[in-house]
């Protein structure tokens, strides 16, 4: 939770300096972390992400990278087209560790440990039937230059926490290429007076050397605003949704959701647990099939604040592996 503090901290420095033509752009703060919720500190330790969410940005690598991707949703049967909105930037952090991280020479059976550092840019298209389909495009590295060891054992040296001794056989360095495409269809459930519920299902693809998978599922919410935010967005691999903030679309000057979610991935590929694409190096067999599980609470309010705050159960990702993996996620997005 510390952690968390300090990068909102952060947010608002970076958001402080942004130049942007849109005038209240949306900057989210992502903050992963199994102590939030429990006392794991393993496998997936730890991820933070920095995105701002705008109109769209021009004269940029990203736009010209982006350009050709409106035709594709109406190619695949999207619609016309009533919004779009492009997050820019993106800047993200993941670590990943075996779970015994006291001693000097890793157990082979166990996950290996590293570092993910990214950047990059997504747009997302809603067309007037309420389906609403996003592409994100990552480019970073993975190994000794994504500083996984510096910041894991940076903090746990200010926390007073003992150090992950087995970093000297992290995956070695590699340029880390992520795209995804992810589709989601709004469906209004009932209207119960002041509660509103509404389903939302949701299939994608992500291919890349780090990752790739197919998936599917979707989300259940509960709430009063529904309209004025979209489902939650949670750092990569995971159920993450368009997040946004309309203040237009709030009845009163705050909106509610109670928020249930679900994703089944099939893993073609994921460097994290299998090591390097190029090197020998630690690795474990992954399982073919991941499920997600999540719960949580939003908070939407007038004055250009969003927070979102919720419970994941990931599956076994590899052999070997005994127990489900926990860790929360909250997310601060804010109007500035």
């Amino acid at each position: 939770m510390k952690k968390f503090v300090g990068f909102c901290v952060l947010l608002m420095m970076v958001a402080g300096v942004a130049h942007s033509t849109e005038p209240t752009p949306l900057w989210s703060l992502t903050e992963e972390d199994a102590s939030i919720f429990t006392q794991q500190d393993w496998h997936y330790t730890e991820g933070w992400r920095i995105a701002r969410l705008a109109d769209p940005i021009t004269d940029s690598f990203w736009a010209q990278l982006l350009e050709g991707f409106g035709s594709v949703p109406k190619t695949l049967g999207a619609g016309s087209t009533v919004a779009e909105h492009y997050q820019w930037p993106i800047i993200g952090h993941s670590i990943f560790n075996p779970q015994n991280k006291n001693i000097s020479v890793p157990d082979p059976r166990d996950r290996p440990y590293a570092g993910w550092l990214y950047l990059g840019a997504g747009l997302a298209l809603t067309a007037a039937s309420g389906r609403t389909d996003r592409v994100e495009l990552l480019l970073g590295v993975v190994g000794p230059t994504a500083l996984g060891r510096e910041v894991q054992n940076g903090f746990h040296a200010l926390a007073g926490f003992g150090k992950s001794r087995g970093w000297d056989f992290q995956l070695y360095d590699e340029p880390a290429l992520l795209a995804q495409y992810q589709t989601i269809w709004d469906r209004s459930l009932h209207r119960f007076g002041y509660i509103e519920t509404d389903a939302l299902p949701e299939v994608g693809v992500t291919v890349g050397n780090v990752l790739t998978y197919g998936e599917a599922g979707g989300w259940l919410r509960l709430g009063h605003g529904l309209a004025a935010g979209g489902t939650p967005q949670t750092n990569t691999p995971g159920l993450s949704g368009t997040g946004g903030l309309d203040r237009t679309k709030l009845e009163g000057i705050f909106g509610w959701m109670l928020f249930g979610g679900m994703q089944t991935r099939a893993v073609w590929r994921n460097l994290f647990l299998e090591g390097n694409s190029y090197h020998d190096s630690p690795g474990v067999e992954k399982r073919n099939f991941v499920t997600d599980e999540m719960v949580g609470l939003g908070l939407l309010f007038r004055f250009g604040l969003r927070i979102d705050i919720s419970y994941i159960k990931r599956g076994r990702e590899f052999s070997g592996q005994v127990n489900d993996d926990r860790f929360g996620s909250i997310t601060l997005s804010s109007r500035f």
